[in-house]
């Protein structure tokens, strides 16, 4: 995974152990010496990183194919989770991006068996639209 998380317009390092749900993020702005530790997520759950807040800081983020589940961590919100629910399946592969032009990353699925890309629009409130991919 990769984001600014500090603020300091260059890519910070982050890696997400799936045993423990826990991210270590090593900061640019220490030289990437020193890593910030975030105990969220587990071992059913995949990482995504994006600015969710747009406050211009990446902001670590998890989604459970099981449920169809998203939880982030806004640092506008002193990293406090945020929870989205009903978006993807087991078939589902977990992608983000500002989808609609607000400078905010948009939580999205893309059905590998369908072929259709589900996103969760920030400025729609969080409504769902989906886009088909595949012909």
């Amino acid at each position: 995974m990769d984001g600014d998380f500090d603020g300091d317009r260059l890519t910070d390092l982050a890696i997400y152990k799936q045993a423990d749900g826990n991210w270590y993020v090593k900061l640019s702005s220490a030289s990437y010496l020193v890593y910030e530790s975030l105990g969220f997520g587990g071992n059913d759950y995949v990482p995504v990183a994006g600015d969710f807040d747009g406050d211009g800081l990446a902001d670590p983020a998890v989604y459970h194919a099981g449920n169809g589940g998203w939880d982030f961590e806004l640092s506008s919100n002193f990293y406090l989770i945020y929870t989205l629910s009903d978006l993807g399946n087991t078939n589902s592969m977990a992608v983000s991006g500002d989808f609609d032009g607000d400078g905010k990353s948009d939580p999205a699925i893309y059905d590998t068996s369908s072929g259709v890309l589900s996103v969760k629009l920030s400025t729609m409130g969080y409504a769902a639209a989906t886009l088909p991919l595949l012909p």
